[in-house]
């Protein structure tokens, strides 16, 4: 299940509220001791929550808050202070053979009018097409577009392995984690935990995903068509774990039920195991560390 991100905490505010709030806004923080902070905090929350008062959640959350919009008011003093002067004047210095394109451009076209034949190398981007086909080749998620009658692909099998541009090697756990007591114990020993989400372009567009979540999304889509969720929180009072999309930032929970898979029959006979979060086709993978890291 997806959740929209929270931009505002108050007093009020539960300790999952607060956690969630530090975990989806972690990644705009710059300032490495706050970071620190911020991940011993979380990890004593995933060991023990009783451990970490609400109230150090709060401030913690609100020096979160603090780092977050204080950068939005320093352009301002930035432009009455004397010494940023000379920095704007060499940005102003491009400007001026920027105007000057624009009259190239012109004269490009007005040659292009008396010189058709330059209008062929335009052709020449046609050959992005056949890159474009290529990409479409690469996922490896095997999908069935017909299995059910009147829905979306299905992500009938999951790759076994994924090698992740960040994350590394991918393996598939698919007879593993089927609680949420299972995903804390890995979490806690220190096992990294990605939900691979099966998402294609169709899947982006009709669903919304950018609007969802409020994020920009992969013009080409997802690699394999799998936004890779990466674990981190699982509350304590109740069974839904917080997960964080390593490509888009979008925060997406799932709750223990979510977790058990389901048996489909396509309508060809056949039958296959998928876990669903609201619909969504997820399977969980393990980070494993190769040799040579």
């Amino acid at each position: 299940m997806a959740t929209k991100n929270t931009n505002t905490i108050t007093g009020k505010s539960t300790k999952a509220e607060l956690a969630q709030y530090i975990v989806q806004s972690m990644k705009q923080v710059k300032d490495e001791n706050l970071l620190s902070r911020i991940s011993y905090t979380l990890k004593g929350v995933q060991k023990d929550e009783k451990s970490v008062a609400k109230s150090d959640l709060y401030e913690l959350a609100k020096e979160v808050m603090g780092a977050l919009t204080a950068p939005v008011a320093s352009p301002a003093p930035v432009e009455n202070s004397p010494k940023p002067a000379p920095k704007l004047g060499k940005k102003k210095s491009a400007p001026a053979p920027v105007e000057n394109k624009p009259e190239v451009k012109e004269e490009v076209k007005e040659t292009a009018e008396t010189e058709p034949e330059k209008k062929a190398p335009a052709k020449k981007t046609g050959a992005k097409a056949p890159v474009k086909k290529q990409k479409e080749q690469k996922p490896k998620v095997e999908t069935a577009d017909q299995l059910v009658k009147g829905t979306l692909p299905l992500a009938k099998i999951f790759p076994k392995e994924i090698d992740h541009e960040s994350l590394g090697k991918l393996i598939a756990c698919p007879d593993k984690y089927k609680t949420v007591q299972e995903i804390r114990e890995a979490l806690d020993n220190g096992t990294t935990l990605i939900f691979a989400a099966y998402w294609t372009k169709r899947h982006i567009k009709q669903m919304g995903y950018a609007q969802m979540f409020n994020v920009p999304v992969p013009k080409d889509g997802f690699p394999y068509d799998l936004d890779t969720l990466q674990a981190l929180y699982v509350c304590e009072g109740i069974d839904r774990i917080y997960a964080l999309s390593t490509y888009t930032e979008a925060m997406f929970e799932f709750m223990a039920e979510d977790l058990v898979r389901t048996e489909v029959e396509g309508n060809d006979g056949s039958k296959f195991f998928m876990r669903y979060s609201a619909g969504m086709e997820f399977e969980i993978y393990e980070a494993v560390e190769t040799e040579a890291e």
